[in-house]
């Protein structure tokens, strides 16, 4: 990656290697950082092939509580996990599966077998499972970003579509902890929620942004757990003293 700092310096940090370890590794903390800390000119990009064998799975449950013993084996497993996601909307929660295993590996009865242990059932699912984040931008919906521990994925989730009846709640979550919420209501619903979700966010340390305001306007881009802001400020103020790459960005006037 190549930088151009707020000084006007040219920074560069990566190599053409794959385990360059050489520096500080300022590609990650320039990724989401949204221009605040720099200009990015130009970016070298790792490709990774197309799985040859993917097949994907979906198991179903009445809540995403019901799923977090499962995630937790499926993850220490053995398995060829290519993805893993949760569903969730007012009527049902999902787990999304894709395996990337030769078919003579049967590594799909592996995983049926893990689901049975646990009480659920899993099918075979289309690939437009893995459209769902996309989809909930449809039809201008409020969208927010929220970002939680991997270990709070599952009862989150369930936190989370407990706080409205009158609003409705989709979400699709990574099993990293990212969350992609999409809100459909009356502006006069879901203005408070998106309140109320910011609170209990803060409350888990987790961090909120709003990727698409919908029916809301002038709302805050992003809201800050306040151990995570003052290190943000303090990364801030090292590469952009002055304040002028993209103020007001990511928090207040920096």
């Amino acid at each position: 990656m190549t930088l151009v700092l707020a000084d006007g310096t040219i920074a560069k940090s990566g190599g053409k290697v794959v385990k360059n370890v050489a520096g500080y590794d300022l590609c990650k903390l320039m990724t989401g950082s949204y221009g605040t800390l720099a200009v990015i000119t130009e970016a070298t990009f790792r490709l990774h092939p197309v799985p040859q064998h993917a097949r994907s799975f979906s198991v179903a449950a009445k809540d995403a509580n019901c799923m977090a013993p499962l995630i937790a084996t499926i993850r220490s497993s053995h398995l060829l996990i290519q993805s893993l996601q949760l569903r969730r909307n007012a009527s049902e929660c999902s787990l999304d599966v894709c395996l990337n295993a030769h078919p003579l590996a049967n590594q799909d009865e592996i995983l049926s077998q893990l689901v049975r242990d646990y009480g659920l059932e899993m099918r075979e699912a289309s690939e437009e499972v893995w459209k769902a984040r996309e989809s909930s931008f449809l039809g201008n919906p409020t969208v927010m970003r929220i970002a939680t521990l991997p270990v709070e994925v599952c009862r989150y989730v369930d936190s989370l579509h407990g706080m409205s009846t009158a609003v409705e709640i989709e979400s699709v979550s990574q099993s990293i902890g990212l969350h992609d919420v999409a809100l459909r209501g009356p502006r006069n619903e879901v203005a408070p929620l998106v309140q109320k979700l910011r609170s209990v966010a803060m409350s888990w340390d987790a961090t909120v942004s709003v990727m698409q305001p919908g029916v809301l306007e002038g709302v805050t881009a992003h809201e800050i757990a306040s151990p995570i802001l003052s290190l943000m400020q303090a990364v801030k103020r090292q590469f952009d003293p002055d304040n002028i790459l993209n103020p007001g960005r990511l928090f207040g006037a920096a």
